[in-house]
């Protein structure tokens, strides 16, 4: 027997929380996203909610039987890398130009680990990463700060 399925999309999961209930009349669910809701890694388990992290989408669909919740072969580490690679150099090739953008792909993943271990080891395009304008970062970043005031 066939069940009616919703296939959502990141642009519909931020409002996930609000309208799960409405959905109630599906048999199934299917969530899906895409690579760049998951550019924030899991860094408060297990309280990440309001990110596409196992946590968050297990809280969206809390009032649902969830049969299945796993990293399906398309988001694992190999993809990652390649899409945020991808989109890291682009941005750097549109930004810096071609000679940083080959600066930024002959560094290393040790460059990168060594780095997140020992701030003094930042390779040697860190300053031009940095320095991206905020249309590049905004897509490949993992989060944003914002500054507000009450009006």
């Amino acid at each position: 027997m066939e069940f009616p399925t919703a296939f959502l999309r990141s642009t519909f999961s931020k409002h996930l929380k609000r309208c799960a209930r409405n959905f109630a009349c599906l048999e199934t669910w299917r969530f899906t996203d895409d690579p760049q809701s998951f550019l924030q890694p899991l860094h408060e388990a297990p309280f990440h909610f309001y990110n596409a992290t196992e946590h968050g989408v297990r809280s969206w669909f809390k009032y649902f039987g969830v049969e299945k919740c796993h990293v399906s072969p398309n988001f694992t580490v190999p993809f990652m890398l390649a899409f945020l690679i991808s989109q890291v150099l682009e941005s750097v090739g549109a930004s810096c130009g071609k000679e940083a953008c080959q600066a930024a792909g002959q560094s290393t993943l040790r460059d990168w680990a060594d780095f997140w271990s020992d701030r003094s080891k930042a390779p040697g395009i860190f300053q031009e990463l940095q320095n991206l304008p905020n249309e590049f970062k905004s897509g490949i970043s993992a989060g944003f700060e914002l500054v507000a005031r009450e009006p």
